[in-house]
């Protein structure tokens, strides 16, 4: 199967919201989702779909520019694709934006027991910069902070 990233649009707002509530423990709300579509100057906002139809939002990765750095604020791929090389597609678009948009470096936060997140984004040579303990407030887990360089190669 042939996959592609596009930039979201509103059209794509039920689907977002579909699979936030299909990924996350405590998903973001519809409203949330309206502003990020709305807020699009400081955003890199994208949806993975299939090249045969790509209205269809499989997966999506938002992440927010500040100055010389790319905040990651959400990556999801509905579950019926995961593994299939979605979110890897979106790192790296993401990846590409952030460097185009001039910055170095790129951050994140992500739950300590996510095994399959953290793998993904060690690839992207992500590294552990902090914690914040108890950060998640519906399971108390840990939030691991982490930091990598947006020009860091691939592992294998």
């Amino acid at each position: 199967m042939a996959w592609m990233v596009r930039d979201a649009v509103p059209a794509d707002l039920e689907a977002l919201v579909r699979i936030e509530g299909e990924s996350q423990v405590t998903p973001w709300s519809e409203a949330a989702f309206r502003l990020y579509l709305r807020e699009a100057d400081d955003l890199v906002f994208l949806v993975a779909a299939s090249a045969a139809f790509p209205g269809q939002a499989l997966g999506f990765g938002l992440a927010r520019l500040l100055q010389d750095t790319l905040e990651i604020l959400n990556l999801a791929v509905t579950p019926a694709k995961r593994g299939r090389g979605l979110g890897r597609l979106l790192m790296e678009a993401m990846r590409e934006r952030a460097g185009q948009a001039g910055c170095g470096t790129w951050i994140l936060e992500v739950r300590e027991k996510n095994r399959e997140a953290l793998a993904l984004y060690r690839s992207f040579g992500f590294e552990e910069s902090g914690r914040r303990a108890g950060y998640y407030k519906d399971t108390g887990e840990t939030a691991l902070l982490m930091t990598g360089s947006i020009d860091s190669q691939l592992e294998e």
